[in-house]
């Protein structure tokens, strides 16, 4: 299984020009701190890093040797950048209200998103856009991921959308009737999952086929794609995993409320409300909890593959 994050930003070539090693980056806050960690392994963590928002952080993601995380700040959309994942600078405020959601990195862009159907771009990390509104104000975007040349958002009432420059938006695309929660990419397919524990497929974003149930009962968040399987948690104790998209198995923790997934150099991860990290290479059996000094809450969790974007000792 090929995931969006260590095939659809660089070529082949690239690749085997770098190590395939990489860095993982936790996010996250209380609404009155936050903080970043970083983690060559997943399991060993550095960092309890202030990247200067007095809020919370929601997303974290790398392109073009920038780090970028975005959340709020003195109630305001804003984000914060590195260049080495240990000093940050910012916060840049991109918008007067709420939060930023998600960001993600493509063909040369940073795209993030929020709710109200609006979507700021960048290409260094520090200057943005004006903000780019779509459907009419119509929907709250939740989360995006980029793969395949294109980026793909998901937002509440089942709407899907995608563009390829993250300026020009093509939808919605109405897949389901709740809010869709996470997306990710991975075995030539994106991955969507809703907050009903429904998950639909698609090969380019536009056509889709699902619900397919994971068999849960609470609210579904994040999803990612490992080297064998998708893995989704909830806002209890539970993840699930699947080799395809459409058959799940789920496996209780015990955390509390598994808000962030990832994967990464043949280790799964999970973070939690509590600030604390799980692991797994299987998806079937967990150790942990790992818990990260002075985090509160893990909102995301992202796994870079490139290894000059190591942070420097």
């Amino acid at each position: 299984m090929r995931c969006a994050n260590l095939f659809s930003l660089y070529s082949e070539k690239e690749l085997r020009d770098v190590k395939t090693e990489g860095m993982f980056f936790a996010v996250g806050g209380n609404g009155a701190s936050t903080q970043i960690y970083y983690s060559k392994d997943g399991i060993s963590w550095s960092g309890n890093v202030s990247p200067g928002l007095n809020q919370e952080l929601y997303s974290v993601t790398y392109g073009n040797g920038i780090y970028v995380a975005c959340g709020r700040h003195s109630g305001q959309g804003a984000i914060c950048y590195s260049y080495n994942g240990k000093k940050w600078y910012g916060p840049v405020a991109i918008t007067t209200s709420t939060e930023l959601n998600a960001v993600a990195y493509g063909n040369g862009k940073f795209v993030a998103v929020k709710s109200s159907s609006e979507i700021y771009t960048s290409t260094d990390g520090k200057s943005w856009s004006e903000p780019i509104t779509i459907d009419g104000l119509a929907v709250n975007i939740v989360n995006i991921t980029f793969a395949i040349g294109k980026f793909v958002a998901v937002g509440n009432g089942g709407k899907v959308y995608y563009s390829y420059n993250g300026k020009l938006w093509s939808g919605p695309y109405v897949i389901g009737s709740n809010t869709m929660t996470g997306v990710t990419y991975g075995d030539d397919k994106f991955v969507v999952v809703d907050g009903q524990n429904n998950v639909f497929i698609s090969k380019n974003g536009i056509s889709w086929t699902g619900p397919y149930s994971t068999g849960g009962s609470d609210t579904t968040l994040k999803i990612t794609c490992g080297d064998k399987f998708y893995l989704i948690g909830d806002d209890n104790n539970n993840v699930f995993y699947s080799a395809d998209g459409v058959s799940w198995t789920i496996v209780a923790l015990t955390c509390n409320v598994a808000n962030s997934v990832a994967y990464g150099n043949g280790i799964y991860l999970v973070g939690d409300q509590n600030g604390d990290i799980y692991y797994s290479y299987d998806c079937k059996n967990w150790k942990g909890p790992i818990s990260l000094t002075g985090a509160t809450n893990i909102t995301d969790i992202h796994y870079s593959n490139i290894d000059a974007a190591y942070p420097s000792p």
